[in-house]
């Protein structure tokens, strides 16, 4: 079964710590989006009646109804891959099947959070070093490098292509000096303390928000494909990081997730016109400057309701008399009319539409503006 959107957060059980430490930002990142995690051994598989059951005598496997899980080294081969959880005990997990006759699995078998899938790792064995590249031969297929091997901060940029690890053609951001400080701010003290996390995406796009000074200052980081509006346009991968990580060490930063600041940046692959080297690009929505802004009450007082708004990615070497142009929009995420609306971890229902509100930017959980991601496709 197909879910092309999945998220992850660090209440789940077996999520992956982050921490002022090396290499825990690019454990989350392949968990999430390419080996999945917490996983268990099941004494048994059961199919009946079109609801297989997954026993595991231990217990306190932590699955919850709702969650994707993959299923591997199970016969029949067709209970292998993704399922929804539809009910648990404390030694169970349901799922529903179809076209399965009733029978007991066999082989060594294995469940687990499901990852995104589609993207996968490039050049492996270098110690918190991490390359993914989406699958999808539909996107732009950039290549995301993220070097773990600091404390507090985690460097990152984006190639068009890659020859090793250390080694790719159109780096962006393409400043020397700032790629060498722009990435992600995990920790705002190198120790063990956790940090709250979240991970959200599909095949082409993932974003990932931390609050990196205990549950407090959240930010909001992107990292991959826009859904571009101009034909034959390939070169649309987007990264966004603060863009200088050397600089705030135990200071209380926090990010707002759509501005262009000196703090943090988004970019292009390239510009519109498919020339140059990789571009800041700006970012509007219906709602203004998104994130910061109480435009209006919640909930709306026309209806009761949650309104939001998709976010557009303006080219910013594309401006006509002054007016930049729209590119396209970052897939998945919508602003909210009301910066504190929802929260976290919050599913709503809008037009039949299920969405998850996600902490980005500001304080703890209660005060920090939310963005809400579409959990259906995302293009």
């Amino acid at each position: 079964m197909a879910f092309p959107v999945k998220y992850f957060h660090n209440g789940m059980t077996g999520a992956p710590a982050l921490s002022g430490t090396a290499g825990t930002m690019v454990n989350i990142i392949k968990a999430c989006l390419i080996t999945g995690f917490n996983t268990k051994t099941l004494n048994s598989l059961i199919v009946a009646s079109n609801v297989a059951t997954a026993t595991i005598s231990a217990g306190g496997h932590g699955f919850a109804v709702g969650d994707i899980i993959q299923v591997a080294g199970a016969s029949p081969t067709e209970l292998n891959g993704d399922f929804k959880v539809t009910a648990v005990t404390n030694t169970t997990v349901l799922f529903a099947t179809t076209g399965i006759t009733d029978q007991t699995a066999t082989g060594t078998i294995t469940i687990c959070y499901s990852p995104i899938g589609t993207w996968a790792e490039q050049f492996s064995g270098t110690t918190n070093k991490l390359v993914v590249r989406s699958g999808d031969v539909a996107g732009s297929r950039a290549y995301f490098q993220f070097d773990d091997t600091a404390t507090l901060a985690t460097g990152c940029r984006m190639f068009e292509t890659m020859s090793d690890i250390a080694t790719g053609t159109q780096q962006c951001p393409s400043s020397t000096a700032e790629a060498a400080v722009y990435g992600i701010i995990k920790s705002h003290v190198a120790d063990s303390s956790t940090r709250n996390w979240w991970l959200i995406g599909d095949g082409r796009t993932f974003y990932i928000g931390i609050a990196h000074r205990a549950s407090n200052y959240w930010a909001c980081y992107y990292f991959g494909d826009i859904v571009s509006y101009k034909a034959g346009d390939t070169k649309h991968a987007m990264i966004r990081c603060f863009t200088n990580t050397s600089a705030y060490g135990a200071a209380t930063y926090n990010s707002s997730p759509g501005s262009v600041t000196p703090y943090m940046r988004p970019y292009i692959q390239r510009s519109m016109s498919g020339a140059g080297l990789g571009d800041a690009f700006s970012i509007a929505t219906l709602f203004g400057n998104w994130g910061m802004q109480s435009l209006a009450t919640f909930p709306s007082l026309s209806d009761n309701g949650v309104h939001t708004s998709e976010v557009y990615a303006m080219d910013s070497n594309s401006a006509s008399n002054g007016a930049y142009q729209v590119r396209g929009r970052l897939p998945g995420i919508h602003a909210c009319h009301e910066y504190l609306a929802g929260t976290h971890l919050e599913t709503v229902t809008q037009s039949g539409v299920d969405y998850i509100a996600l902490a980005s930017q500001g304080s703890d959980e209660t005060n920090a503006s939310k963005n809400y991601f579409k959990l259906a496709a995302w293009r």
